[in-house]
């Protein structure tokens, strides 16, 4: 059973207490609780989390604007409507009190019936708000427990390719230890030359080889290769502490420049780009503040994108739609900070990544984002889903477009500059 709203009754005067109170309890539609001072009544709303708070003005210590200041600087109260309670009835009292947060004002001496519209009224109307959060809350959980899985799929899909470089040095070292076993071989042989035959000349010769080989070819193989083996498990350790640290922890955030992330991204996808000679270009438009989000699913985001990009453009160039070398990818960073500048609280930043890839047909525009989609033409899959789930938990959002087939596609993706670990949880 649901528990009545709880309305908080402020005031100096016990009378007035007693007044009110028994007002809004013979309706039998609150629970109401009280304090008699601005002081007991912040100490109280932590415990009591009041649907709605009735507040004298005037009242000695901490008035009631005051407490009402006091009030909408708490997050977690900031939305619970607060009525005044006055005898003061003049027009600059009470934009006063509308400009320190107050939702309403009810003068003294005052008419029960009215009390109790406006107290139905104002507690309506947050408690509407309260299960539309709520439902919004509901759906970036959904969207961040669907994200840690699919990350997690495409953190496999990441130590998979790893291993494919690993695997990929096998081969190239066995047929090391075969030439180093033949070696071994002419080698014995030449010692059985110079013992059985004396034949010096041919000894010296083989030595020779065997002398360059092992220090011109082998050696210098061999340390390649055990240097890129060490790179690939080294890369498989970091995907792997990675989605431990996102399995134990959830998207913990923490402070980072956006352009040392997306530097990283350049690192990682450097030698894949080179290989299909395709360019990638990052350019800012303003600066970009410091921002607050988890790094590392996000750095994994911007990662599956540009994936995408450049297989969209590998897919246009095998089908003759680009020339070799014309492949293209921008990622174009903004911001919209708050016009008060105070806080980080509603500003935002946003990416584009573009590509000149095979680009998306407009009937398959609204069917990029859903979960196991993917089509070459599409350029999407697991990683724009992904993506979207994250923006979502992040308290931002995705957009693809694209003019259709060979036109190439332009994902955006906003995210507040600020999002904390438990961003997409509301009071309860």
């Amino acid at each position: 059973m649901n528990e009545l709203p709880r309305v908080l009754v402020v005031d100096d005067q016990p009378t007035n207490l007693l007044v009110v109170g028994g007002v809004l309890r013979e309706s039998k539609k609150y629970r109401v609780s009280f304090a008699q001072s601005g002081e007991e009544a912040l100490k109280l709303v932590d415990t009591l989390s009041p649907d709605l708070i009735l507040l004298d003005v005037m009242m000695p210590g901490m008035g009631g604007l005051e407490v009402c200041e006091q009030l909408k600087k708490t997050p977690v109260l900031s939305a619970v409507p607060i009525i005044f309670l006055t005898a003061k009835s003049e027009a600059k009292d009470m934009v006063e009190g509308f400009e320190v947060g107050g939702a309403d004002y009810i003068t003294k001496p005052f008419e029960p019936a009215v009390l109790l519209a406006r107290v139905e009224a104002h507690l309506q109307l947050y408690l509407y708000n309260q299960r539309e959060e709520e439902m919004r809350s509901k759906e970036r959980i959904t969207s961040y427990q669907n994200g840690l899985t699919e990350m997690g799929a495409s953190v496999l899909h990441n130590i998979g390719n790893a291993l494919v470089g690993v695997n990929s040095r096998i081969a190239p070292i066995e047929g090391m230890a075969t030439k180093m076993s033949d070696l071994g071989a002419a080698l014995n042989k030449a010692y059985i030359l110079l013992d059985e035959e004396g034949d010096q000349a041919r000894v010296l010769q083989i030595l020779d080889l065997g002398a360059k080989l092992l220090k011109e070819e082998y050696a210098s193989v061999l340390k390649e290769d055990a240097m890129q083996l060490k790179a690939s498990i080294y890369h498989v350790n970091e995907i792997i502490d990675a989605q431990r640290s996102l399995t134990t922890k959830g998207l913990m955030s923490s402070h980072f420049a956006v352009e040392s992330m997306m530097a990283d991204v350049t690192t990682l996808l450097d030698d894949e780009l080179d290989k299909r000679k395709v360019r990638l270009l990052i350019e800012s438009k303003g600066e970009i503040p410091e921002v607050f989000l988890p790094r590392s699913p996000l750095g994994q985001v911007v990662v599956n994108l540009v994936k995408n990009s450049y297989e969209a453009i590998s897919e246009r160039i095998k089908q003759n739609e680009l020339p070799e070398n014309e492949g293209k990818i921008q990622i174009r960073l903004m911001s919209e900070v708050a016009v008060d500048g105070e806080s980080k609280k509603n500003s935002y930043w946003y990416f584009d990544v573009i590509d000149n890839g095979v680009g998306i047909a407009a009937a398959d525009l609204d069917s990029v984002l859903l979960s196991g989609y993917s089509t070459k033409l599409s350029s999407a899959g697991l990683g724009l889903h992904s993506a979207a789930n994250f923006s979502v938990a992040m308290g931002g959002e995705l957009k693809v477009m694209s003019d259709g087939p060979n036109q190439g596609t332009q994902i955006r993706i906003r995210l507040p500059l600020e999002c904390s670990r438990n961003c997409y949880q509301v009071r309860k």
